[in-house]
């Protein structure tokens, strides 16, 4: 990040991190996000709500703030993890980690200076979900954006990806923010639909 990095403050300890969750939390128990009615003043009040809390964050009670890609990370994504019961390897949401705490914030960092972000990391350390995530945010909140998977080996570019589809297929089946995409493939898809005006096609949606 060179010499010109905005320092991240050290949290010596962290608590209270469910209040980072309480959205993963009440699906986890009610596989729904909300009791709410769809459709009503309220339930709209309660997408916009999250809408802005995955673009700027959160803070908690004790003023320790993640940014708004962790807080979708945390609330809208769900990785692989591991049943303490059966020992097999199923789908939930994420622990809070003072790991992503960190890159997640180093990460709006480089953005705001407009850099790159270089992370040395251990192998195996479930960062490819992190990075299918921000590909996932950019996607779902930022109209014409256009995000690119790229590693040396095919393998690895295609299984980020792979991550990814899987973002966006969950956000399609359980939030308010569902997308149509054409195209749709495996390894490139865009947020839009096909309407015709006076007879004419027209492509229409987020262009992301």
């Amino acid at each position: 990040m060179g010499s010109h990095t905005q320092y991240v403050p050290e949290v010596e300890h962290f608590s209270l991190t469910d209040e980072f969750r309480e959205r993963a939390l009440f699906f986890d128990k009610n596989k729904f996000y909300t009791h709410l009615v769809k459709d009503t003043p309220a339930y709209k009040k309660f997408w916009e709500d999250e809408d802005f809390k995955c673009r700027n964050g959160i803070t908690n009670s004790l003023g320790i703030t993640i940014t708004g890609v962790h807080y979708f990370y945390l609330n809208y994504v769900q990785i692989k993890l591991k049943d303490p019961e059966t020992g097999r390897k199923k789908k939930g949401f994420p622990r809070f980690l003072d790991v992503d705490y960190d890159f997640f914030h180093l990460v709006e960092e480089a953005r705001r200076q407009k850099k790159g972000f270089i992370f040395s990391k251990p192998r195996r350390g479930g960062f490819s979900y992190k990075d299918s995530a921000i590909v996932a945010h950019e996607y779902n909140f930022f109209r014409d954006s256009t995000c690119i998977i790229g590693a040396f080996l095919d393998m690895l570019a295609t299984q980020t990806m792979n991550m990814t589809l899987d973002n966006l297929n969950f956000l399609n089946a359980h939030t308010e923010w569902r997308k149509q995409r054409n195209p749709d493939t495996k390894d490139f898809v865009k947020a839009r639909f096909e309407s015709s005006t006076d007879g004419i096609k027209v492509w229409r949606g987020y262009n992301s």
